[in-house]
């Protein structure tokens, strides 16, 4: 049976990960970097974004117009994102145009940083944060994530602030690449259709020579708070509202149900949040699922509404997650992994999406597996599991709650709903009894 996975390292460090797809006409090939908003010193909040942005700029080779027509040159589909825990350079490209994309990824992870192109790509960022800041759905999940990780890095915005931003100098820049991007700190992934000793020879080439510090891995794993916050903000028409609880870590295998549980919950389509609250009209946005972290996880719901229904709207938001712990049905399950299921085949048939997946694997957990595999973890979950992952992570516990808009505190807002449902029921008469 011919070999589906291979895994090189270097001896500066450098691992290359290479899934093998003989029946595809392309190939996946990116650079990941184990670097991120949580690996920031506080005072360069936003750095690794940042360089993100600027590893486009030019390089000693290169400037920023031709490595934009390389790319294009070959017929790339090219990009890069920075998350709290790594930064990653890609492009998907037909198999013959794989040494091409190597060598400019490689040059690229060899940034000039060029002065002028810092000034100016500083203001693009800052236009970035500005217009995050002008989301207060992202605003209100930003402001969640401050109170449950408060004191850790994982409290902060992977943009990072106008003031850390604005004062950043390319030489503090310089100083962070020369500390993160070393080869022992880089993994190189690599889907499709490959020639494996073409590829690690032109590696060897590239990557041989380069060096670099040891890097520690993630500092202390986070400590969760419980907390409320509400963000008076006049001129934002809608309540926005948020509820999170910690979760398993996306490293422990039972995140594959804490996905599913989540989806039950808050999945955009036939979940209980759904039903609830889009399905009769509270809400025109509302949902909810799993976010996992290297040594942490979280259980989210969110919804955005008219003010006077934020009391209603929040207060099911907390009931919903709760009420799972009483029971959920079989059919729930199972809707939760035909879905699961129809996404991650359909994801695993192009190179570009089986990148994605090797590249969590293997950063999460050090394993390289099959769609089929992947398949059967999510068919191995059972009701028991999820009901004893309740057990171990409740959501029926205070939890943070954010709300964002117009209303200054959700307390009158939830008695005014209280009132409302009373003299629906015709005030506070008890209902009669049956005889």
């Amino acid at each position: 049976m011919p070999r589906r996975f291979s895994v090189q390292q270097f001896a500066n460090g450098l691992t290359v990960v290479m899934e093998f797809m003989p029946q595809t006409v392309s190939t996946a090939v990116g650079f990941m970097v184990r670097t991120g908003a949580r690996d920031e010193p506080a005072k360069l909040d936003g750095v690794s974004h940042f360089l993100e942005h600027m590893m486009f700029k030019g390089t000693a080779k290169r400037g920023w117009l031709e490595i934009n027509r390389d790319f294009d040159q070959m017929g790339a589909r090219y990009n890069a994102f920075t998350g709290w825990e790594e930064t990653c350079y890609y492009a998907w490209v037909l198999n013959e145009e794989v040494p091409q994309a190597l060598e400019l990824l490689s040059d690229m992870l060899s940034p000039a940083l060029p002065e002028n192109e810092f000034a100016t790509e500083k203001k693009v960022i800052l236009e970035e944060i500005a217009r995050h800041l002008d989301m207060p759905e992202q605003v209100a999940f930003d402001e969640a994530m401050k109170i449950t990780f408060a004191g850790h890095r994982l409290s902060s915005n992977v943009l990072g602030t106008p003031h850390t931003v604005g004062r950043m100098t390319r030489e503090q820049m310089r100083e962070y690449f020369n500390r993160r991007y070393v080869p022992a700190n880089t993994t190189l992934f690599a889907c499709g259709n490959i020639n494996e000793q073409a590829l690690l020879a032109q590696i060897e080439e590239l990557w041989g020579a380069r060096g670099g510090p040891h890097v520690n891995g993630n500092a202390d794993a986070p400590s969760y708070h419980a907390g409320r916050r509400i963000v008076f903000r006049r001129n934002v028409a809608r309540q926005h509202l948020v509820v999170m609880w910690p979760a398993v870590p996306v490293s422990n295998l039972r995140s594959i149900a804490a996905m599913l549980l989540g989806n039950i919950l808050g999945d955009d389509n036939n979940s209980r949040l759904f039903w609830a609250l889009k399905h009769t009209g509270l809400s025109e946005e509302a949902g909810g699922g799993y976010w996992g972290f290297s040594d942490a996880g979280l259980m989210a719901v969110y919804a955005s509404c008219d003010p006077q229904n934020a009391g209603k709207v929040v207060a099911i938001l907390r009931a919903e997650p709760a009420r799972l712990k009483r029971g959920i049905r079989k059919e729930e399950l199972q809707r939760a992994k035909n879905r699961a299921r129809t996404s991650l085949v359909f994801l695993a048939e192009t190179p570009f999406n089986r990148f994605r997946q090797l590249m969590q694997q293997w950063t999460m957990r050090r394993e390289l597996l099959t769609a089929e595999e992947m398949l059967a973890r999510i068919n191995a979950v059972t009701l028991d599991g999820l009901h004893d992952l309740l057990g171990d992570y409740p959501l029926d516990t205070e939890g943070t709650t954010v709300g964002l808009g117009p209303l200054r505190q959700l307390r009158r807002a939830t008695l005014r709903a209280r009132r409302r449902t009373r003299k629906a029921a015709g005030g506070r008469k008890k209902p009669a009894r049956g005889k």
